[in-house]
């Protein structure tokens, strides 16, 4: 039988390492993500060293007990500290995750709500939870497996699950339809790394040598940095390249000597494999509430210190006290389910906030799409129907989000037709043939270019901007980007205006924001751009001048007409939406109600 050895408390060391300072934002770790996927390589090279132990029941019965007690702990804490930081609507969503967490199904959950390289996952503290649930269906399949036979029927088993599973994934990036969260490349790392150290367990004398393991190794990844060096920096995960990631690492889990030749060395990364999965399930939530109590997404080097102290301690703790299956574990459980039933039944307890406020407390609140009749595929893109009324003038709303948060202003006091249509400014510039015929093809009198300009490519966007004025047909309008705030407007409102702890704002957000809390008030990529105005055939709309005076205006009518720190409200009332077309769009846009 191959021997647990030294090498994979190793591996585990160096993979929660790496998912660690990716999560911190390490520029140094823009592949750390990938230590989840060397996580299921090493449970499932694992369990055939230790299956022959348990029958089907005493097998799930045993990885619960491994999983269960210290998840329960960090569901039970989130939903406490979640209590004081996290809005009614962020609270909502974050008990119903914990909810499918301690039933070890929240990949389901994440994979229908979140994205998870999305700015949105920032702020989700159970997301991490995901890999668990993946992980918890692969020991399902193999206790199904154990019901079933031993020995040669369970490698039998095992080959084929891996197989199908191999099929599956490959027609599924064939067809360019893997998500990140998808169970199914996790599902097949288990099982083709289950089946080698199943195959070796029988055959212990056909284990490759010390050398040819390295070699293998070694060439693996070799093959993976100079050739998928840039799509994992660029986060093109699941790919192709991940089927050199099990001949990088499972060679080096079947060494019988250690990887590290300094024996020091070796011991930190095997005590750090150790405490993983209390790191593992702890250093997220604690990056996460950080983020929450600051409403900044962003990490600095001062706070990556703090938090690695904070992660280090609560590690610690977690796997002291926490990890291993006590009766008390139990109660701990029945206690986390019933505390995420009560936030959830409550609706994040609301009461927290002021009642007119609730409206505000959370970004699903301030999105909407249901202003779009439809999205239609055209050539090589797709465009939203707003409006479509047969009138023989209409608008096209061209842009990146900034062009999705300005269609509720337009749709409150314009008759037309409205179309949208989402490309940044590479694919736009790209697209400007087909752009062109699609004005053409609807009729469009007017354009309106609105992007987040202080963030983009000024040269790639004069060029798009001059491509859309070469027809003579639509007038060409460009919108510079509303005041974007380095704070959260909404955290600064609340955290005035309610019972949430976290950081707010030293100044009245009511009364507006000051010039020098706007990112973009002085901004040179808008002063290139809107260098064109000397033809006189573009038109320029510098929101700023309209909301800003010595302060920025975020509430008109009474209403918070900021989302976040760079969007609009998208779920403003239309009196408030006719005013702020009044005060933005109605100098330049005609054909008004």
């Amino acid at each position: 039988m191959i021997l647990i050895n030294r090498n994979i408390q190793v591996l585990r060391g160096v993979s929660v390492l790496f998912v660690v300072f990716f999560h911190l934002e390490s520029p140094y770790f823009k592949f750390g993500y990938l230590g989840v996927d060397v996580f299921f390589l090493i449970s499932g090279f694992l369990i055939p060293i230790i299956i022959h132990k348990y029958n089907a029941i005493t097998f799930f019965k045993a990885r619960v007990k491994r999983l269960a007690p210290a998840l329960s702990i960090i569901v039970l804490i989130t939903i406490i500290f979640g209590y004081f930081i996290n809005m009614p609507g962020e609270y909502y969503n974050i008990s119903e995750s914990a909810l499918y967490s301690l039933f070890f199904i929240s990949p389901f959950y994440f994979l229908n709500n979140t994205g998870y390289f999305d700015q949105n996952s920032l702020l989700q503290p159970l997301l991490h939870t995901w890999s668990l649930g993946n992980e918890f269906f692969a020991y399902i399949i193999v206790s199904f497996f154990l019901i079933l036979g031993r020995g040669k029927y369970l490698r039998i088993l095992s080959d084929l699950t891996a197989s199908i599973l191999f099929i599956v994934f490959t027609f599924l990036l064939y067809k360019g339809e893997v998500d990140y969260l998808n169970p199914i490349p996790r599902m097949f790392l288990f099982f083709l790394a289950f089946s080698v150290s199943f195959r070796f367990n029988l055959d212990k004398k056909n284990i490759p040598s010390n050398k040819n393991l390295s070699i293998i190794s070694i060439i693996s990844l070799c093959i993976l940095i100079f050739f998928f060096k840039d799509d994992i920096s660029s986060h093109l995960w699941p790919s192709i390249s991940i089927f050199l990631l099990p001949s990088t690492v499972i060679p080096l889990m079947l060494i019988r000597c250690d990887i590290i030749p300094i024996n020091k060395l070796q011991d930190y990364f095997i005590k750090l494999g150790d405490y993983s999965y209390a790191v593992y399930l702890v250093h997220w939530p604690v990056i996460v509430f950080e983020r929450t109590y600051f409403r900044n997404l962003n990490i600095s080097l001062n706070e990556t210190f703090i938090l690695l102290i904070i992660i280090i301690i609560s590690s610690w703790t977690l796997r002291r006290f926490f990890e291993k299956y006590e009766a008390k574990t139990k109660y701990i459980y029945i206690l986390a389910i019933a505390s995420c039933i009560f936030v959830f039944e409550n609706e994040g307890i609301k009461d927290r906030v002021p009642k007119g406020f609730v409206k505000y407390s959370s970004l699903e609140k301030m999105t909407n799409e249901k202003f779009y009749l439809e999205r239609v595929q055209y050539t090589k893109f797709n465009y939203d129907v707003v409006s479509e009324s047969n009138k023989n003038y209409g608008i096209l709303v061209i842009g990146d989000s900034h062009s999705q948060h300005i269609i509720p202003i337009i749709k409150s006091s314009f008759l037309g037709n409205i179309y949208r249509i989402r490309l940044d400014e590479y694919d736009l510039n790209e697209n400007i043939e087909e752009v062109l015929k699609f004005i053409e093809l609807k009729g469009i009198t007017q354009v309106l270019v609105a992007y987040r300009i202080s963030t983009k490519n000024p040269n790639m966007l004069i060029s798009s901007i001059k491509g859309l004025n070469s027809q003579k047909k639509a007038h060409i309008y460009v919108m510079r980007d509303i005041p974007s705030f380095k704070g959260d407007p909404v955290a600064c409102l609340l955290s005035q205006e309610s019972k949430l702890l976290f950081k707010g704002c030293d100044f009245n957000i009511i009364k507006g924001i000051p010039l020098n809390g706007i990112l973009n008030y002085s901004d040179p990529v808008w002063s290139k751009v809107s260098m064109m105005a000397n033809n006189n055939s573009i038109s320029f709309i510098d929101s700023h001048g309209y909301l800003c005076g010595k302060k920025c205006s975020v509430f008109i009518n009474n209403e918070l007409i900021m989302r976040d720190s760079n969007h609009l409200n998208e779920r403003l009332s239309n009196e408030t939406n006719e005013i702020l077309f009044n005060l933005l769009l109605k100098d330049a846009l005609q054909n008004k109600k």
